[in-house]
């Protein structure tokens, strides 16, 4: 994945009641909340898909958020898709690019962040470093290599936790629940009122 620029200027923030987007996938979710549709139909149609914030509320049910309700890392992301459900709600497709830090919020007309870049390690690379470590060092005690793994796994089960906070969020900004995460059975998508341009 090639490395993009944070944008200086204010960047639009898309708030998800739950979920986590991660540099380097791709997530759908379903956007329904005024300021988040206001910022849906402020994109452009045209060229490569723009780029906005994706940030995670601390509590599911608050409505309108806040720089306190939002944890302080979000996700820099590029809009691959984005189609009308018919219902007064959007199915987007995000892909994550970049973490940032949120520094100040501007809510109107949607909410926007100014943000300033945090270093990004990539998995591979931080794999490939302790493994190396791991090689130099052939001293290192068996259940110290097991305690950094049961680490690592609370520290992803603490992701975990804040990807799937419990409470009922509505259809508002969640994650698609279906396995490619687009709209699910049922779901009537509008092509014509897609934003087309980044298919």
């Amino acid at each position: 994945m090639k490395h993009v620029e944070l944008p200086t200027e204010p960047l639009p923030l898309l708030p998800l009641r739950s979920g986590v987007l991660l540099p380097g996938t791709l997530m759908t979710v379903s956007v329904g909340r005024k300021r988040s549709v206001a910022l849906l139909e402020s994109l452009p149609d045209h060229g490569e898909g723009p780029l906005l914030g994706v940030g995670i509320q601390r509590d599911p049910r608050v409505s309108d958020p806040s720089i306190a309700d939002l944890h302080p890392v979000a996700t820099l992301a590029r809009v691959v898709r984005v189609a009308s459900s018919g219902r007064g709600t959007w199915q987007v497709t995000l892909q994550g690019l970049r973490r940032f830090s949120i520094e100040a919020l501007v809510q109107e007309p949607f909410w926007q962040v100014e943000a300033a870049p945090l270093d990004d390690v990539s998995a591979d690379a931080a794999e490939t470093k302790a493994r190396a470590d791991a090689r130099d060092v052939d001293d290192v005690p068996e259940a110290v290599r097991e305690a950094l793994t049961f680490t690592f796994a609370e520290d992803m089960a603490d992701v975990l936790d804040v990807a799937l906070l419990p409470g009922d969020a509505g259809l508002d900004d969640r994650v698609g629940s279906t396995p490619d995460g687009g709209p699910g059975p049922g779901d009537a998508v509008d092509d014509r009122a897609a934003v087309s341009g980044w298919r």
